[in-house]
């Protein structure tokens, strides 16, 4: 039974594949062709990259002499750090094929651990395959034969990793090899071939049909479907052109009839075997070959044979115990050169942390350099601002001093407009009516004055008329307001109306939007504006016509004042004018709006203001 257990897993060894493989020669890794350690070479490599790529292709050729050649050539310290999971993980490897397992395996959890780090889950994982079969071939190391297939079983569900999956399935297989769990057998070969996909499934499958061969040979006894298998094993093995597999199926075809004592077929089946070459463990592969044909040719009584191959034995037995004492040396010779390269490794990295360390002082020196810096130009720039917003404070003082110097004057204009109007109506008006009155008693006697005086009082009769419609007139304008209960746009329209017949001018008002009223003092203050222009129209421009027109638009007042008079330049306009255009500009400016002016010699004026209901 041992016998066989060997075979299943010299056949598990030859289903793993170089977990993780850099990117740049993943292709070349994987593929058979004997141009890659040309590839290799001709790579784009650093010479240390390119050694460990070399110890890597051997070792995935299962060349274990080469590999481990190249890999002791390996200077870790050198190697960026994307490549120190493989090493870890090549090197563990080398060290279980030559039976340092406990370093092996010391190395491989060290690369399993780095390549969690980087996030690579399935090259982490895979790992748990090769440590199973570390801890199980290993009698010196403790394992209960299931832990490590359990995490790369159940990390593989969680990744969906199929060959995490075929590798599990396929370990619990070998744990099943006996007749009371050939159910469990079965089950665990079947989950493995439904999860064997990917470029080497024809390799594996060839796996596959072995274990199944040797279950039928040797528990079930079953010989037919026996060499059925373990032929469907051969052929696919030839398919492949893995020299490895061959060989491995050739030793298998031999068991069965060795197994019911038809040795000279075992004998050409073990043949075949001999002429097949063999990379991985090629000594102890030929020397328990030459054993196995010692055996035979003794049972078919051919002594000569037997005892050639008896040499051929002794030979390789030799031959491995003095590869044996070569590796191990060599090996011994690599240990004390990566112990070397750790202790350098941690002077360097003292090193490196001292400088670390002084460049974060450096740093921190550096930044508090800025900050003190940041901080006396916040308080330079805070100066600065202050004395802005002191000037601005400043500016709207004296602006709302002027603007209460206007205000104050109009109130004042406002009271003595008002006192003007009523000494204009109750005094001179009065005064003027009465005089009309007197004078209007002369002309009844008119029969009596001669024709030519008669003449002289009808025109000083026109000119005291004229003079209290003036009068009139003028109290009217003067004292013309916003009433409470009227509004603007009707105040404006009686005004309007009143100055066109008093003074012989036209005066439209058009309005849209002004069906709502206003504050009452924003009222009085557009009022106040409009009758401010109006008598500027009446008193310099000479014109016919006249159009006001008022509209209320979003959350705004547009006023627009146009008269058909003679015009003038607007860069004549004195700032002193009283209550004139620069006043009225001042009053619009205080509301928010702007004041705009466009005037043309002899085609008239036209005033514009906008302003803003707040």
């Amino acid at each position: 039974m041992k016998r066989f257990i060997w075979i299943l897993i010299l056949l598990a060894c030859a289903s793993l594949t170089a977990t993780a493989q850099e990117a740049s020669l993943d292709s070349l890794l994987e593929t058979k062709s004997n141009s890659i350690q040309d590839e290799i070479v001709k790579a784009k490599l650093t010479e240390n990259e390119r050694v460990f790529y070399l110890g890597k292709f051997f070792q995935q050729q299962n060349n274990i002499d080469s590999s481990l050649f190249y890999l002791s050539k390996v200077d870790s310290t050198l190697l960026s750090k994307k490549y120190h999971p493989y090493y870890y993980y090549e090197l563990g490897k080398l060290y279980c094929n030559l039976n340092f397992e406990d370093k092996g395996a010391s190395l491989e959890q060290q690369a399993q651990e780095m390549f969690e780090k980087e996030g690579l889950k399935n090259e982490a994982n895979r790992i748990n395959y090769d440590l199973h079969y570390v801890f199980r071939s290993a009698k010196k190391l403790k394992y209960n034969g299931r832990t490590y297939l359990d995490k790369l079983y159940n990390q593989g569900l969680v990744l969906n990793d199929s060959t995490a999956l075929y590798r599990a399935h396929l370990g619990y297989a070998a744990l099943n090899f006996n007749i009371k769990k050939k159910d469990s057998f079965f089950y665990h070969i079947r989950k493995a071939s439904a999860y064997n996909v990917g470029y080497r499934a024809l390799e594996h499958q060839s796996v596959i049909e072995s274990y199944i061969g040797l279950f039928d040979e040797n528990i079930l006894q079953n010989n037919d479907s026996a060499y059925y298998h373990l032929n469907q094993s051969l052929k696919k093995a030839l398919e492949v052109n893995d020299d490895d597999l061959i060989f491995t199926a050739y030793v298998n075809m031999a068991t069965l009839p060795r197994f019911n004592g038809h040795y000279n077929e075992a004998i050409k089946w073990m043949r075949k075997a001999e002429q097949t070459p063999v990379n991985r463990f090629s000594l102890n592969q030929k020397r328990n070959l030459y054993r196995y044909l010692s055996s035979d040719y003794k049972q078919i009584g051919n002594i000569d044979s037997a005892y050639t191959y008896l040499l051929k034995y002794d030979k390789y037995k030799d031959s491995v115990d003095t590869a044996a004492q070569y590796r191990n040396l060599t090996l011994l010779h690599t240990l004390e050169i990566e112990k070397e390269k750790d202790e350098a490794k941690h002077g360097k990295e003292f090193n490196r942390k001292l400088i670390i360390g002084l460049i974060i002082v450096l740093t921190l020196v550096v930044i508090i350099f800025l900050l003190v810096g940041n901080n006396l130009k916040k308080k330079k720039r805070l100066a600065e601002n202050e004395k802005e917003l002191q000037q601005q404070r400043i500016d709207n003082l004296m602006k709302e001093h002027e603007l209460l110097g206007i205000d104050a004057m109009l109130e004042g204009q406002e009271k003595e407009r008002k006192r003007i109007a009523m000494d204009l109506h109750d005094n001179l008006g009065s005064t003027l009516a009465t005089l009309k009155l007197h004078f209007h008693n002369l002309k009844v006697r008119r029969d009596r004055l001669q024709e030519e005086e008669n003449a002289i009082l009808q025109k000083t009769d026109d000119l005291i008329d004229e003079a209290y419609q003036q009068v009139r007139s003028m109290a009217h304008a003067k004292n013309a307001g916003v009433q409470a209960n009227e509004g603007l746009l009707p105040t404006v329209k009686n005004f309007a109306a009143k100055v066109s017949i008093a003074n012989k001018l036209i005066i439209e008002v058009e309005d849209d939007g002004m069906d709502e009223r206003l504050e009452n003092g924003l009222e009085i203050a557009i009022f106040r504006i409009i009758q401010e222009l109006i008598t500027n129209v009446i008193k310099h421009s000479g014109a016919k016509e006249a159009i006001v027109h008022l509209t209320h638009h979003g959350d705004s007042i547009n006023i627009m004042v146009e008269d058909n008079g003679h015009g003038f330049d607007t860069n004549l306009i004195i700032n002193t004018d009283g209550m004139g255009l620069h006043n009225i500009q001042k009053r619009v400016e205080h509301l928010g709006g702007e004041f705009n002016i466009e005037s043309i010699n002899y085609k008239g004026t036209t005033v514009i203001i906008d302003i803003p209901l707040k």
